[in-house]
């Protein structure tokens, strides 16, 4: 986009959101789930990471791809985190284009762009290398042509939605009920303005189809070796709706009582998709672009409560919930955007009352050392260069160091970067208290883990208040 004077609040946010998540691709500690993909998948054959040779959950596959395509350049934090960096300004200039098709007015632009993207579990992740940033972002970019295409019909922009959604869904399979809801609401929007539904239906059935033949095998292996176990079983607003405005809003006094907080932020979205739909009767035709981001919600909630009760999948939480957020976030400023004139004073205080909100729950939760999903790694690149600093100068051997089960990929990684062949692989110690810490040189554990024995063990760095202790032989 131009940088116009009228511009500048947007580039201005999106600007300072960037540099937030790339600044953090270099201070965080490599996370657990990211050397994962590092170790297990980026580093193996192409065939092996497409066709789930090792069957677990944390194989993102089109993330796995892409690492391994940035490995050939470097094993760097920032390396491997660079395609969901990059997919950040995909997700970015999608909210700005869907902000200028819901306003006219600029500060309700503006208050949308920036609830859209202040999310601060969301740019955590457009700075990691999982897939949860790439998929959404992918999927807002879909969503936003989908849009582009209701008003001009012109098929490359189908073709860029379907395909783009295709794509989340190989970053992610968490994405299906979002792409099987934007599938469905493709034919809709084609049929309504051709009136014939076999050819709206052609392009949505082949990108189905395409998706299918190369994610089937790979979710069968997933499902057949039990590696669907992460989610949620108490109920779709206890789980889902509660972790995903949890990750908006944060660990704050708000959510004491998760229940009223989440009913009423639902009421408000229920309100803007009612509003949506009524409005359809006035013309279809020129509201279509607010139904939909409320059709997909509507149907991805449909389609997850189906796959909960009728075949036992668990529900999303967390992350694998995350991309409700920016459909949720659509649904509720419908709500604003279909107010009459006589009430867009007040649409656009809403509007930016959320905006600031958001950039109040990001500032309020930032941070440039840790992420919350895998808060245990944040210490232990620090750890290791501790442990690199104080190795003897003549080799015997490698020395021998115990990490905690959630911290050994990412003391791997940092030993193999900082000092090859002086650290033995550090192995996953599923049970603290049956160690025999004298088998050790170096011991890295939490406060509230069995300690080895004062004679033999010393205190040489604490983090996080004495939360975390790294131990030496004496």
């Amino acid at each position: 986009m131009k940088p116009i004077r009228s511009n500048y609040s947007f580039w201005l946010i999106g600007i300072v959101a960037f540099c937030y998540i790339c600044v953090r691709t270099f201070t965080v500690a490599i996370t657990y789930d990211e050397c994962w993909t590092l170790f297990g998948y980026a580093r193996t054959p192409v065939w092996d990471i497409v066709s789930y040779s090792s069957p677990a959950a944390n194989n993102h596959i089109l993330n796995s791809l892409l690492t391994k395509l940035c490995i050939q350049f470097s094993e760097s934090e920032f390396a491997i985190r660079l395609p969901n960096l990059l997919a950040s300004i995909l997700y970015f200039y999608a909210a700005y284009k869907i902000s200028l098709l819901y306003f006219k007015n600029q500060w309700q632009q503006l208050g949308l762009f920036t609830t859209l993207i202040g999310n601060f579990t969301l740019l955590t992740f457009f700075g990691l290398c999982r897939g949860y940033g790439l998929a959404i972002a992918l999927m807002l970019f879909s969503i936003y042509q989908l849009i582009s295409y209701s008003q001009t019909m012109r098929k490359r922009q189908l073709h860029l939605s379907l395909l783009t959604i295709a794509l989340s869904m190989y970053a992610n399979f968490s994405m299906m009920p979002a792409l099987l809801a934007l599938m469905l609401t493709a034919t809709f929007v084609s049929w309504h303005r051709s009136g014939k539904l076999l050819d709206a239906l052609k392009l949505p059935l082949l990108y189905s189809l395409a998706i299918a033949a190369i994610s089937a095998y790979p979710i069968y292996r997933m499902v057949s070796m039990g590696e669907a176990y992460f989610g949620g079983e108490k109920g779709f607003i206890q789980d889902t709706v509660y972790s995903v405005l949890q990750g908006y809003f944060g660990f704050w006094a708000i959510f004491e009582r998760p229940g009223i907080t989440s009913y009423i932020i639902l009421a408000l979205i229920i309100a803007g998709c009612v509003f949506t739909y009524r409005n359809l009767k006035t013309s279809l035709t020129d509201n279509i672009r607010y139904t939909i981001p409320v059709t997909i919600l509507l149907v991805a909630i449909l389609l997850i409560n189906l796959q909960f009760y009728l075949l036992g999948v668990k529900l999303p939480v967390g992350r694998t919930g995350l991309y409700l957020f920016p459909l949720l976030m659509l649904s509720l400023f419908t709500l604003f955007s279909n107010w009459k004139n006589k009430y867009q004073t007040a649409s656009t205080a809403l509007c930016l009352a959320f905006g600031v909100l958001s950039i109040f729950n990001v500032v309020k939760e930032a941070n440039f050392i840790s992420t919350r999903d895998w808060w245990d790694a944040t210490y232990t690149k620090s750890a290791i260069q501790y442990i690199v600093a104080h190795l003897p100068k003549e080799e015997k051997g490698p020395i021998h160091v115990m990490g905690m089960f959630s911290t050994d990929n990412s003391m791997n990684y940092y030993a193999e970067r900082l000092a090859p062949g002086r650290i033995a692989t550090i192995v996953k110690i599923f049970d603290a208290d049956t160690v025999n810490y004298e088998n050790y040189d170096y011991a890295f554990i939490r406060k509230d883990y069995r300690w080895p024995a004062d004679n033999s063990f010393k205190i040489v760095q604490a983090y996080q208040d004495s939360t975390y202790l790294l131990f030496e032989k004496k």
